[in-house]
């Protein structure tokens, strides 16, 4: 989401120009900001059902077959690696 036109890109552009614009923005504008959100809510509803269902039934799949589970983690900050 974050590379070239993609959408949280879209997202961010069009939100620069509506907060920086000196004048009344277009219709259209809001319309499409109001899209793009659209957009972005069921990117993360998405996303939250494979974090919640889909990797709960697939850890559940390699319990069965005695294989390590798969986890979602905070990354380590450089600084505590050094400790």
């Amino acid at each position: 989401l974050n590379y070239g036109n993609m959408l949280s890109d879209q997202v961010t552009q069009l939100e620069d120009v509506i907060d920086d614009s000196d004048i009344a923005v277009p219709q259209a504008d809001v319309d499409q900001l109001a899209v793009f959100r659209g957009q972005m809510e069921k990117l993360e509803a998405d996303w939250q059902a494979v974090t919640k269902k889909d990797l709960a039934d697939l850890n559940e799949l390699m319990r069965k077959n005695h294989v390590a589970a798969i986890g979602i983690s905070v990354p380590i900050a450089s600084d505590d690696l050094d400790n």
